[in-house]
């Protein structure tokens, strides 16, 4: 390849090419046609470099167990939230949980969305919130999410 950045349109060709003959199926939206010199900026080194500050792979891990616990502690201390999983299996990435009644829950994600937050509602066959703080979540979106939990909690 010409170009480092096509590095990876060019493992996509081959991936997608691959599938396609494979399964007949289109694994990708675009179609990269042989030879082009496709000029696709390399995200990957920004992620890496992203990662890096935060301390790399053990690093993430603190910051998102720290983030689950804080989490955690709020609703572990809320009167109208319990928490789906039992302590020893909860995630560091998606916690749910939910109140005494479906009218609650869809007031909690109704005050939610006006206050600024998104995708707090659980799966359609579950219910209840869902609170997706993967790697990309920074910890201030955490503390304030526990903070409206609180406030919601107080309130109702």
């Amino acid at each position: 390849y010409k170009n480092p950045r096509n590095l990876c349109s060019g493992s996509v060709r081959q991936l997608n090419n691959r599938i396609t003959k494979e399964r007949n199926v289109h694994f990708f939206a675009f179609n990269l046609v042989d030879g082009e010199d496709v000029d696709f900026k390399n995200s990957f080194s920004y992620e890496l470099d992203w990662l890096e500050q935060q301390g790399g792979a053990a690093g993430m891990e603190k910051i998102n167990q720290k983030k689950a616990q804080m989490l955690y502690d709020v609703l572990d201390n809320a009167k109208l939230f319990t928490v789906s999983a039992e302590k020893g299996s909860r995630s560091h990435m998606n916690v749910t949980f939910r109140s005494a009644s479906e009218e609650m829950d869809a007031k909690f994600v109704a005050e939610s969305v006006k206050a600024g937050f998104t995708n707090l509602k659980g799966h359609r066959s579950v219910g209840g919130m869902r609170a997706s703080i993967y790697n990309a979540m920074p910890t201030e979106g955490v503390e304030k999410l526990c903070d409206f939990i609180q406030k919601f909690d107080k309130e109702n």
